[in-house]
């Protein structure tokens, strides 16, 4: 009896040891990590066809980036990239371009984009990474598109834990911030950056991670100069990275001059560097994408245009720029018109995430005295970019190529990190109970989102 009371003991010892270890942070980080590798080792093995979300382009940018750097406008695809998409064919679409079997590709006509580029509009950051971090695997037998593919595990792995990270810096309780990052993980938008080859992949990571920049430069935990460094990177990943740009400075902005009042020195903002700092975050991102593509458009190819992108195009009225303005935040997570066939807990998990954060943010402009000045500031900030991203990039467009193009929804996952904060503070004050329910619905979505 001795023996079998002793042996118990050891037993709940041992339980009580891995429960403390899942829930410290440590605990948190390793279930992020093995649960992110699970989701994209899944996904890539079931979903062989390249994406429609233009995974062609990327993949043939992708092949050249280590021998060319960049890829011009009007250029042409490669062998690769065509051979992939002759044998795999497209999700939802079928085969393009000449015979698998065969040994010659150059049918250009039978090929998207007419067999030229359309991926020339990026920067290669991310493809130079991508490029970089496959190569292991590309070492050890795996084909570069499978292998670009499987480096979406440490993408979504650096997202899953940098979203932790600032949720857990805002003061979140860690069972509604594991929660509310598995939910995450069960949205159309993470499924489809992370499954195939795209230039989405990085936008968890780099938004979360540029928030949680702010947040430490605030705190005088980071040195201000981080914060313009890190916006031109995430520029030169994509452009519609200029929305956390903007929301990021921007919320240090506010924050710092309300601070400035609050402490009787509102005369002295102009001596505040970190407003400078925040102001020229947002002129250090505009400069790098209009360097970039300047860069772009010096270096096309000699008597080509860029190829035609076949999409939906309209002219531009007040009432698309209205349709644009909530484009984001009533479909938070959703990846858009291109999805080919979203799966029903992906759906759920949209309208739940867009609910929620509608109702956050007008919580917290509505009732401003039952909240902390920080959550006011950030729903507030969060609500003005979130309106004028959608607007802001279409009459770019328009600017740009004369028309009107309807955005998809996952333009506007960069949003995902700061959604994702307003509804956190949101719900900080459920209790223990609450906190470990939202864990658990996050990781029941986040589980049947992986089965189906």
């Amino acid at each position: 009896m001795a023996q079998s009371r002793s042996g118990a003991r050891g037993s709940d010892s041992v339980g009580s040891r891995v429960i403390a270890l899942l829930g410290s942070a440590v605990g948190l980080v390793l279930i992020l990590l093995v649960f992110s590798t699970v989701v994209v080792a899944t996904n890539v093995a079931k979903n062989p066809e390249i994406s429609p979300l233009d995974e062609y382009v990327y993949l043939d940018y992708l092949s050249k980036v280590p021998t060319q750097g960049f890829v011009r406008s009007g250029e042409e695809t490669g062998e690769l990239a065509r051979q992939e998409i002759a044998c795999r064919g497209v999700l939802g679409y079928g085969i393009y371009g000449d015979p698998c079997e065969g040994t010659s590709f150059d049918a250009d006509p039978l090929y998207p984009y007419g067999g030229r580029t359309g991926a020339d509009i990026y920067a290669p950051v991310y493809f130079a990474v991508t490029w970089v971090a496959a190569q292991p695997l590309v070492a050890a037998g795996v084909g570069l598109l499978d292998a670009g593919r499987l480096v979406n595990i440490l993408w979504l792995s650096a997202g899953a834990i940098l979203l932790l990270g600032l949720l857990r810096t805002l003061g979140v309780r860690r069972g509604v911030s594991l929660g509310l990052v598995l939910l995450t993980m069960a949205t159309p938008a993470v499924f489809w950056s992370t499954t195939y080859v795209s230039t989405d992949a990085p936008s968890l990571a780099v938004s979360a991670g540029l928030a949680w920049a702010g947040v430490a430069i605030y705190r005088g935990r980071l040195h201000p100069l981080w914060l313009p460094l890190l916006g031109v990177m995430a520029v030169l990943f994509k452009v519609q990275n200029l929305a956390i740009v903007g929301l990021t400075a921007g919320a240090l902005l506010v924050m710092r001059v309300l601070d400035r009042y609050r402490a009787g020195t509102g005369r002295r903002l102009l001596a505040d560097r970190v407003i400078w700092v925040s102001v020229g975050t947002v002129v250090a991102g505009l400069a790098a994408q209009v360097a970039w593509l300047a860069f772009r458009s010096a270096e096309t190819v000699p008597g080509t245009e860029a190829a035609a992108i076949v999409t939906s195009q309209a002219p531009l009225t007040l009432r698309g720029l209205l349709s644009e303005s909530v484009r984001f935040i009533s479909a938070v997570g959703a990846s858009g018109p291109s999805d080919v066939s979203p799966d029903l807990m992906g759906v759920l998990v949209v309208y739940a995430l867009s609910a929620l954060s509608i109702a956050a943010i007008l919580v917290a402009l509505l009732r401003p005295a039952a909240v902390r000045p920080s959550t006011l500031v950030i729903s507030a900030v969060t609500l003005v970019v979130a309106l004028a991203t959608g607007p802001a990039l279409v009459i770019a467009t328009y600017v740009l190529v004369g028309y009107y193009i309807p955005l998809p929804a996952r333009y506007g996952m960069v949003l995902l990190p700061a959604f994702l904060a307003c509804i956190a503070l949101f719900l900080g004050s459920w209790g223990r109970r609450g906190s470990g329910a939202i864990a658990v619905v996050g990781a029941a979505a986040a589980l049947v989102a992986l089965a189906t």
